[in-house]
């Protein structure tokens, strides 16, 4: 019974890694949208 919940603590843990790397994109690639843009304007530096 011990050997089972390891197994699923591992399983677990490694579940999280890995979505947590996801949500954080921390695959090395970077993103080809959004962020800043240049404004123009008469009013802006």
């Amino acid at each position: 019974m011990q050997v089972i919940r390891r197994a699923l603590a591992a399983v677990s843990v490694a579940a999280a890694v890995a979505a947590a790397l996801r949500i954080n994109g921390a695959d090395g690639i970077a993103r080809r949208s959004g962020g800043w843009r240049p404004l123009a304007g008469p009013n802006l530096r």
